[in-house]
């Protein structure tokens, strides 16, 4: 099994000790599992660069893909993006990728992953501390707001029904669990909130029998 992670910064696992909620999985799925035995074989690639929307994504996805995917049927991309592409980027007046494109972008991520053989999984959005990002700290031209967040994840959850993907929401899961606590800058989990989304993918993978 091969497990293909698209993301940004939020994947990639800034701000934690740990490598993130990617690191994570990969050490929770390896863990107790028998070296070189053909049934257990599984590698996780963590693809994600930090501050890539879904326009950077796919000017790489077929090479990023190519190597890691052509001697393996049972394969699985997982996407978690979104957060970059939903700023609102002040000279502009208007999103990074405005809406109509990211859904084009998510749904050719899909069909993409369909083409590979893959089994293609949309995370939804985390939810910002908006109060700390309107501008943002360390990029003043952009600023995140919630309702940016929640649309764009509503556009995720859309293109999965559409293209019968796996989506699993993360922004009202997040604002459940107190997600300014679980927050490093208002963007970026902490290690807490690294942890809440490792299990929450972690138990979506055994529940979907992925693991």
């Amino acid at each position: 099994m091969r497990i293909i992670v698209f993301g940004d910064s939020l994947a990639y696992g800034d701000y934690d000790e740990k490598g993130g909620w990617v690191a994570r999985l990969c050490n929770g799925l390896y863990k107790g599992r028998p070296i070189n035995h053909e049934d257990s074989y599984l590698t996780v690639y963590n693809l994600s660069v930090c501050g890539d929307t879904t326009k950077d994504v796919l000017k790489r996805f077929d090479v990023e893909t190519k190597g890691r995917t052509s001697d393996e049927k049972d394969i699985y991309v997982l996407i978690e993006l979104g957060a970059n592409d939903c700023a609102y980027e002040h000279e502009k007046k208007g999103k990074l990728v405005e809406a109509s494109k990211f859904k084009e972008n998510i749904r050719e991520m899909v069909k993409k992953a369909k083409e590979l053989g893959a089994k293609p999984i949309v995370l939804g959005i985390l939810p910002f501390e908006e109060e700390l990002l309107d501008p943002c700290p360390w990029a003043t031209e952009i600023s995140y707001d919630n309702k940016s967040a929640k649309e764009y994840e509503g556009i995720i959850k859309e293109v999965c029904e559409e293209e019968n993907a796996l989506f699993l929401p993360m922004f009202d899961f997040f604002l459940e669990n107190g997600h300014k606590e679980l927050l490093s800058d208002g963007v970026h989990p902490n290690a807490e909130g690294h942890q809440k989304i490792y299990e929450r993918v972690k138990a979506f993978l055994e529940e979907q029998k992925v693991i």
